[in-house]
């Protein structure tokens, strides 16, 4: 109770803080502009946006920090400025650092309007911040996505300066939000950012130790691969440091990941299949061992997400395991005499140089291994074994998962539904409960729809006239009690004025909600008919593809897994 209520306090104090600087914009420079919007979404005020005049003045606010950061851009922020509020802003430090150290003078960009990153009026640290506050209102109103636009573009801008050389002063917190607000704020369907210098110096931090995931908060972690999968990196040791990931085993415990909440669990999973982290198979077993105790918990959405994944990390088991298998065999066909030679000559060199080490450093030398080769040749040896274990596993929970979906069927978006019929279609694996609630389940919303309205009526023309309709009951009620007093039992006129009124009440209910989309119609310029058609379309159209799928599951011979 207290710490919901130190929460509310917070809101509310985050709330009355936008109105009072949307109110006294002038008043408020960027970087406190950009706190008092983190703060805002940080402390779950902005899930309570419900009222226009709230969006309204957020839009105010996001506006006059957009605006800075573009004249900023645009190179009309003077170091030499002598105003007193630009002296004031140049004040305000750089990671915690003075802006005057040489190490923030930074090479152009190439840009004809490169600004020195000193000018800018909010500390780059502080706009991670304000970056991860625009798209999560963007994900939290879709119709808000717009207001993410400049600020992320401009902050992904000076992380990018100079080959990313600002990722080096931020704290991991706050290169986790630059890195998500990144990714979130990408078009659909773009998923190769490895190119960005921003998150190519972030992998290089990664590979050169600079960064450590062992040293971050595990939700860190876990937000952290899931960008870096979706930005397209993946763990070859053999490429290029900037490109490619090089992962050591994460020291992270059961507990740990237990302590994630469901969508930071989810998140790790989705970043460890991305990014293609097959070696460190404790990890991923304490991984599955997560997300089998939170099933209960996950909402469809996360559901749907985690079949997705295990569908793609049971293709990466199964090459993984034919790999160790292929590689062992030839790594056993190739060990011969000479070998044997070689390393007894190596024996007879080592002791001959490493007399006075301890026995235990001899015996590496000895062996030609270091913890990181051991850790390889041990993985590469009981690899296929591992493999399998994780493999059944996966499988396991994959059709638990099964039953847990079939239940959430009513709550699930065509979209969802869709995804977890091609995830279970393509894996081939045996269903039937769940095909038979889904079928049913598309079947009753396409015929949902096969009953709604056809023709020339719309939901604006319908509303006005359930809105004249129930006005005019309403009259006629009245008049007819009036009509028949004196003539009827004083119950009859009883129950005529109580019939009066309930259509008064539906007959200014429907005015209400008239009014209520011809506002929105008009405010927005939007039609509200237009909208539902094509929310309508956009539904059939993936049930159409739910049936073909269903009707390929029909269609697999579970044997062998043909089709």
């Amino acid at each position: 109770n207290g710490d919901e209520s130190e929460h509310s306090v917070s809101s509310r104090l985050a709330l009355e803080g936008i109105h009072i600087a949307a109110s006294n914009i002038n008043a408020f420079n960027a970087e406190d502009l950009t706190r008092l919007l983190w703060a805002y979404v940080a402390s779950g005020a902005s899930m309570k946006m419900r009222q226009s005049k709230m969006a309204q003045s957020v839009g105010r606010v996001v506006a006059a920090i957009e605006s800075s950061l573009l004249r900023w851009e645009h190179g009309q922020y003077s170091s030499e400025s002598q105003d007193r509020h630009d002296v004031f802003v140049r004040s305000i430090p750089m990671f915690g650092k003075p802006r005057s150290l040489e190490i923030f003078e930074l090479e152009s960009d190439g840009s004809s309007t490169f600004a020195p990153i000193q000018d800018i009026r909010v500390d780059p640290a502080t706009l991670c911040k304000g970056a991860w506050a625009v798209v999560q209102l963007a994900v939290e109103n879709s119709e808000l996505k717009s207001i993410r636009n400049e600020v992320v573009r401009i902050a992904t801008k000076v992380f990018s300066l100079a080959e990313g050389k600002l990722i080096e002063y931020a704290l991991p917190k706050d290169i986790v939000r630059i890195s998500w607000a990144y990714i979130k704020s990408r078009s659909d369907g773009v998923r190769r950012a490895s190119s960005s210098p921003m998150i190519r110096k972030i992998v290089q931090q990664l590979n050169e130790n600079n960064l450590s995931l062992d040293d971050m908060a595990p939700n860190d972690v876990a937000w952290l691969l899931w960008c870096l999968g979706e930005a397209g990196v993946r763990t070859n040791e053999c490429h290029h440091k900037k490109r490619y990931l090089t992962l050591d085993k994460m020291q992270l415990t059961l507990e740990e990941l237990v302590s994630l909440s469901p969508s930071e669990s989810v998140a790790l999973l989705q970043g460890i299949t991305s990014i293609e982290a097959m070696n460190d198979t404790q990890l991923l077993k304490r991984v599955i061992a997560d997300i089998e105790s939170k099933v209960p918990v996950f909402s469809p959405n996360e559901l749907v997400s985690i079949v997705t994944s295990l569908s793609k990390l049971r293709s990466l088991l199964s090459a993984t395991a034919v790999d160790l298998k292929v590689s062992n065999t030839k790594e056993e066909d190739t060990f011969n005499e000479e070998e044997a030679l070689l390393s007894d000559v190596k024996k007879k060199a080592v002791d001959s140089d490493t007399s006075s080490l301890p026995s235990e450093e001899k015996d590496r030398l000895v062996d030609g291994t270091s913890k990181k080769e051991f850790e390889r040749n041990d993985f590469m040896s009981r690899g296929p074994e591992l493999t399998t274990e994780i493999l059944m596993r996966c499988n396991g929970l994959i059709k638990n998962l099964a039953s847990v979906l079939a239940h959430s069927a009513s709550k699930m978006t065509p979209s969802q539904i869709r995804q977890t019929l091609h995830s279970y279609v393509f894996m081939a694996i045996q269903s039937d409960e769940l095909f038979d609630v889904m079928d049913a389940e598309v079947n009753a919303r396409i015929g949902a729809f096969d009953r709604s309205f056809d023709g020339e009526e719309t939901v604006q023309s319908l509303l006005k006239s359930t809105e004249d309709r129930s006005v005019d009951a309403a009259a006629a009620i009245s008049s007819l009690r009036d009509n028949l007093a004196g003539e009827v039992s004083e119950e009859i006129l009883k129950q005529l004025q109580k019939a009066s009124e309930q259509i008064s009440g539906t007959a200014a209910a429907a005015c209400k909600v008239s009014n209520r989309v011809h506002r929105v119609d008009r405010g927005a310029s939007i039609d509200s008919e237009d909208i539902l058609r094509s929310t309508e379309d956009g539904a059939m159209c993936e049930f159409g593809r739910c049936q073909e799928l269903i009707a390929s599951y029909r269609r697999i011979e579970f044997t062998n897994g043909n089709v």
